[in-house]
């Protein structure tokens, strides 16, 4: 079982989930959610000073929102409504955001067809269960925009994917906010084996397992 975000471009990356081998459920659709909240909860703890920023988004994603991803009709917030989602949250990650929503989260890569591996990629394989850098050097310098993006267009994939399945989008919903709830209220989000951590999170919004 395998997830590749492969990035053609800083301005084009394309998503693969493989799901032959030994996945960790039956039903693909669980598999599929594990992987979004294992690969979800490695970014969220490898980001630094931006990953309060996408814990808040990860938060505040419900079901209509992740429809508009993926229908391609929805805008990341700007400045303002960014604080206002803080209000709701009861948060304040503390940066500042006209500063990273013009340097990072206004720079969102266009989601494309896959056509082969890119020129940087993410690589999550299981049962090795280990997050791959490829092509970021060994000093990974402003790989911030890459890994940030990369959770939005992982967002977008699965809502195309099951835009008709609104079970399916609800527990989407509800794995990320409660990702996104426990990094806020919980310093740099919960530590230990993410396998076992992503099944918790499932289980603790009631998907069957």
């Amino acid at each position: 079982m395998e997830l590749r975000i492969d990035y053609y471009s800083d301005q084009e990356l394309a998503i693969q989930m493989n799901l032959v081998g030994h996945p960790p459920f039956k039903v693909n659709e669980i598999n599929e959610l594990f992987l979004f909240s294992y690969y979800t909860l490695a970014i969220l703890q490898k980001l630094m000073i931006d990953a309060g920023v996408l814990a808040v988004l990860l938060a505040s994603f419900d079901k209509d929102t992740i429809i508009k991803l993926g229908n391609d009709n929805y805008e990341l917030p700007e400045s303002l409504e960014f604080q206002l989602l803080e209000t709701i949250l009861g948060v304040s990650v503390n940066v500042n955001y006209d500063y990273w929503y013009d340097y990072l989260v206004s720079k969102a890569p266009k989601l494309v067809d896959y056509r082969g591996e890119g020129k940087k990629a993410f690589i999550l394989s299981f049962p090795t269960d280990e997050l791959q850098l490829k092509g970021f050097g060994l000093m990974k310098l402003w790989i911030v925009g890459y890994e940030f993006h990369s959770v939005i267009a992982l967002f977008k994939y699965l809502a195309k994917r099951h835009i008709e399945d609104e079970i399916y989008l609800d527990q989407l919903s509800r794995v990320s906010n409660l990702m996104g709830r426990t990094y806020l209220t919980v310093k740099k989000g919960p530590k230990g084996d993410l396998v076992a951590l992503s099944k918790e999170s499932l289980k603790s919004v009631g998907i069957p397992l």
